[in-house]
């Protein structure tokens, strides 16, 4: 009965003899002291009976504990610059509010490629994303890759970080016959566990209006179920758009009986299906602008996988060809341990949460010190402006070299320009000459004409790192660059300025 004080009862009991024994305490107090210890071991023992019992009341199935959890580490597969926008915006949105575990955005590159455009691309690839999310303030970590199988390569960089969730883009219609989106995303379908995002955007996934969701037969079976209605919850919360989920007529009771509790904040409605055939029809009479559709899936093997929903994206992206499309292939946690999100974002060393604002200053003062910022470009020709950015960040150096470099970049921007954000366009190289980064500048207000981009080029950055700096210094020094866009209004203070010294005084 008095298991909770059982170890201090007779450490008391004695003490209490021993005082009694020498004279210290009288009987009463000792007599005394003896209910005492006797009534807190009743009231613990009562206590910690009471503690069982609710925990015996309040069981966690272990679906909702990962339902809880799921999406928390997101990978996020890159490879088309175009794309890259729209599904860093999804993973943000996926990710949550409250969530403190990386992103990690990964590119692959091929051992067949050489060492110098591979780690070209991919950087720049990266830069991009990782300026971009520390803009949304989410922690990231990004993944340089090298693999002679891409998607081989994602399964094992998603199984070494814990991932429990991968994002991939989709764009265009599977060249063999027997696929349904292509080797590298159907490879990742059948070898990883985790959830599987697979999406086409036409538009901001925060601009849906209306969200369309298909549910499959036996799909409230699937132990990953619970996970892909958090995803549709977090998607529907981000844009403030209304549900309109299809459902098949036999089995809506049975799917529609979590919603109370996951949709209760969300405006959403039913219809139903008899065959798959009936969808893409029902689409057509029920989409409107900004329409968003997903559709939920298992896996081959599974019992509530159907080979013809998985062929449902393909019909539904030709029925209805402004619409974002997301295919969201359910988790398994038979293969997949319940992972604890990490404590703290402290961990991931671009968590733009923890920059230190005199730092994203200095290298603006530094940048207006040496020279490396244009304010006012008179230039009409792009290149013209690059020229004069790089010409005047190196004054003394040699012009054939330099012109070979701007030449370049200028190849990148009209070939894979990367926007991180409307009329800012980024360019990233690594150099053998420099020992420390270097960040420049160059502004024009009328802006520079692109045919890839919609606006024009207003802000050119260009950052150029060490050839040999490590991925940690590399990654600190684009979230602080980073973090001049989104803490410091850098881009109305460049195009505002009529001298870089302007940039200074109007901290």
């Amino acid at each position: 009965m008095l298991c909770l004080a059982l170890p201090f009862t007779p450490f008391s009991l004695a003490v209490a003899w021993i005082l009694y024994s020498s004279g210290l305490i009288d009987s009463p107090l000792f007599f005394g002291t003896i209910a005492l210890v006797l009534i807190s071991g009743i009231i613990s023992n009562s206590l910690l009976e009471n503690v069982h019992s609710a925990a015996k009341v309040l069981p966690l199935h272990q679906s909702e504990k990962m339902a809880l959890i799921i999406p928390n580490r997101i990978l996020i597969a890159l490879g088309n610059p175009s794309s890259i926008p729209q599904l860093l915006e999804l993973s943000a949105i996926l990710h949550g509010t409250e969530n403190r575990s990386p992103l990690f955005p990964i590119t692959v590159h091929s051992s067949e490629e050489s060492e110098a455009d591979q780690s070209l691309e991919s950087e720049t690839i990266l830069a991009s994303a990782v300026m971009k999310l520390s803009e949304m303030q989410k922690p990231v970590l990004p993944l340089n890759v090298q693999a002679v199988n891409p998607g081989q390569g994602i399964i094992e960089s998603a199984a070494q970080k814990n991932v429990d969730t991968i994002v991939i883009g989709w764009s265009s219609p599977p060249r063999l016959a027997h696929a349904f989106f292509g080797n590298i995303i159907d490879q990742i379908i059948s070898g990883s566990p985790s959830m599987v995002v697979v999406a086409r955007g036409r538009f901001a996934w925060k601009s849906t209006k209306q969200l369309l969701i298909v549910f499959p037969p036996l799909v409230d079976m699937h132990e990953g179920y619970e996970a892909a209605l958090q995803c549709i919850k977090r998607l529907a919360l981000a844009s403030f758009s209304t549900l309109h989920c299809f459902l098949s007529d036999d089995r809506e009771e049975k799917v529609t009986r979590s919603w109370g509790a996951v949709f209760s904040s969300i405006n959403y409605k039913t219809s139903t299906f008899s065959t798959w055939r009936e969808i893409p029809e029902l689409f057509q009479k029920t989409a409107t602008a900004y329409a968003s559709i997903v559709v939920l899936s298992a896996r081959p093997g599974e019992a509530s996988w159907s080979p013809a929903f998985e062929r449902l994206p393909h019909m539904l992206a030709e029925h209805i060809p402004h619409a974002n499309v997301l295919m969201l292939y359910m988790p398994s946690y038979r293969a997949q341990a319940i992972q604890v999100p990490e404590a703290a974002a402290t961990q991931a060393p671009s968590s733009s949460a923890h920059i230190d604002i005199s730092s994203t200053e200095a290298i603006l003062f530094e940048a207006v010190r040496a020279g490396r910022i244009q304010v006012n470009m008179e230039s009409s020709a792009l290149a013209e402006g690059i020229y004069n950015i790089i010409f005047s960040a190196f004054p003394m150096g040699d012009k054939r070299l330099l012109r070979t470099l701007a030449d370049r970049w200028i190849e990148m921007l009209q070939r894979q320009p990367i926007e991180i954000e409307p009329g800012v366009v980024l360019l990233h190289d690594r150099l053998e000459t420099i020992t420390h980064p270097l960040v420049c500048f160059g502004a024009r207000k009328k802006g520079y004409r692109l045919s890839a981009l919609e606006n024009p080029v207003q802000i050119i950055v260009l950052i150029l790192v060490p050839l040999h700096q490590s991925a940690e210094e590399h990654l600190r020094f684009l979230a602080d660059v980073a973090n001049l866009f989104r803490a410091h209004n850098l881009k109305q203070r460049l195009l505002d300025a009529n001298a870089p010294e302007d940039l200074l005084s109007s901290r």
